[in-house]
């Protein structure tokens, strides 16, 4: 797996490739596999898109933040649990413990509030958020140096569902995914109960079977298919503040 998302040394088979924010084929010894992870952006430019600010990826939130002005971002991942009783989790920014006082609390109350709603829903997740990389100097670095700044000014958290095990059905996973959106727009400040309280009620009522839990990745967001391309795992949940009342609301995502 890790040979197919990073690719595979062209120095020793079988070696995974190392996992760095950006690298130059001319500068290295080809690999004997390109990971899928890396994004192509010139002729020997590779980088890795929630690593670089080059990437279509940034390039495209950065875009869309300068019209919009975000104000929390939870972004839908996926991971196997392997070895493990639980069948949930979040992530925390890996520079949480360098945050304002503030911007710690923000992250940690959006945390618990999700874990809540997971909970009473009959999900397994594990005891607390996590800060991840805290034994790894490299990654953490090459991840601080890119979210740092967006952590600083708005609420970032990574949700991870179970997925690849019959422990936690696909359904359910849509459903666990969901409930962790439902959650973060109720959790959501005062100012911004209208528009949370609007997307609710719209969420509440596409997600009312289970038929259309399963279509919620390609129906609840069919206006936001260019979005859904460039967001593919993640949700920008926007807040119309004051001020903006006349913009609409618009949610890249992606189950």
């Amino acid at each position: 797996f890790f040979l197919w998302m990073f690719g595979e040394s062209g120095e020793e088979k079988g070696t995974r490739f190392p996992r760095v924010d950006a690298w130059d084929m001319r500068e290295v010894v080809a690999p004997a596999l390109i990971g899928i992870a890396y994004e192509q952006l010139e002729e020997f430019l590779y980088v890795e898109p929630n690593r670089d600010y080059r990437s279509t990826f940034f390039r495209s939130f950065f875009a869309l933040d300068e019209a919009a002005t975000y104000d929390v971002w939870l972004d839908l991942h996926q991971t196997e649990f392997l070895n493990s009783d639980r069948n949930t989790a979040l992530f925390l920014p890996t520079c949480q413990d360098e945050l304002s006082l503030a911007m710690q609390t923000e992250h940690l109350s959006l945390a618990e509030v999700i874990m809540a709603r997971w909970r009473q829903a009959g999900a397994r997740p594990r005891e607390r958020a996590e800060i991840p990389y805290r034994n790894n100097d490299v990654q953490r670095n090459l991840l601080n140096a890119v979210w740092r700044p967006i952590s600083e000014r708005m609420v970032h958290i990574v949700t991870e569902v179970q997925n690849n095990n019959p422990a936690t059905p696909v359904e359910d996973q849509v459903r666990l995914q969901i409930l962790a959106v439902l959650a973060t727009l109720e959790w959501m400040p005062e100012s911004y109960a209208q528009t949370a309280a609007s997307a609710l009620q719209r969420l509440k009522t596409t997600c009312s079977s289970r038929a259309s839990r399963l279509r919620v990745s390609r129906h609840i967001f069919s206006q936001t298919t260019g979005s859904l391309n460039t967001f593919s795992g993640c949700a920008l949940l926007r807040a119309i503040k004051p001020g903006k009342i006349s913009r609409p609301v618009v949610w890249p995502m992606g189950l």
